[in-house]
């Protein structure tokens, strides 16, 4: 049985790229720390959806709204493809 994965992904001012310590959940979820190192910011959550779907749940849009993460990407393991949203905030 696939799990789902995630992992947080943060920008520094100058523009310089880190990512969280990968979150390993069960088929359904996955809790991905959403707190960056000091000095940067959250710029994306990414995930799988072992399920095959790369629609986003309301879990997932309003984990990018509480956290102001700008985008949430899933991916699908089956097929291999990635899709990223622009979370809207309120």
């Amino acid at each position: 049985m696939e799990k789902e994965i995630g992992i947080l992904i943060c920008k520094s001012h100058l523009g310089r790229l880190s990512a969280g310590p990968p979150a390993h959940g069960d088929r359904d979820s996955v809790k991905v720390p959403v707190k960056c190192p000091a000095g940067t910011d959250p710029l994306a959550l990414w995930h799988t959806h072992p399920s095959g779907s790369l629609r986003l749940s309301s879990t997932d849009v309003q984990t990018g709204k509480d956290h102001q993460i700008p985008y949430i990407c899933v991916s699908n393991g089956k097929k291999g493809s990635t899709r990223c949203y622009k979370i809207k905030r309120d």
